[in-house]
């Protein structure tokens, strides 16, 4: 079973194609190439800081896995990023404060995400780097975060 999203297909979906010259049906499967980044952050237990993780630019996120407690927002471009820093945790953000996703986890956990965000960078010369804000809930002074996603533009 196969999941369609934008054209493409999460796992694999069957393709048959028949030759010319022989008639002949033929089995080809397509796969989707899932990447995985990964960013540690050193930021002291109760303090947050604004950094940038690498991500093919434009992609869809798929999970979200910080190794310790903490919130984490990620941003379509670093002027936005650096407008919405002094928000709290108990406000929402604006529309207009340009956030693609934000979690917050008690622990180490992976996080789902349902509906999957679209990830595309507005930075005025697009990069495929993204600003996230990452506050340390735990005791530790660094804090890794993984991010699971599918690029929707492939360059080989």
């Amino acid at each position: 079973m196969s999941a369609k999203y934008l054209g493409g297909y999460l796992g694999a979906k069957p393709n048959w194609s028949r030759s010319r010259q022989s008639g002949v049906w033929q089995l080809h499967e397509r796969v989707i190439q899932v990447e995985t980044a990964v960013k540690t952050v050193s930021v002291t237990a109760g303090e947050t800081e604004l950094d940038e993780i690498a991500l093919i630019d434009p992609c869809i996120v798929l999970s979200v896995r910080p190794d310790k407690a903490s919130w984490v927002v990620f941003y379509d471009s670093t002027a936005k990023a650096l407008n919405d820093q002094s928000r709290p945790l108990t406000d929402d953000p604006l529309a207009a404060n340009g956030v693609l996703l934000e979690i917050r986890v008690p622990s180490q956990q992976t996080i789902r995400t349902s509906p999957v965000p679209n990830f595309i960078n507005r930075q005025p010369v697009p990069t495929g780097v993204f600003p996230m804000r990452v506050t340390n809930e735990s005791v530790s002074d660094e804090v890794t975060v993984e991010v699971t996603y599918y690029p929707l533009i492939r360059f080989e």
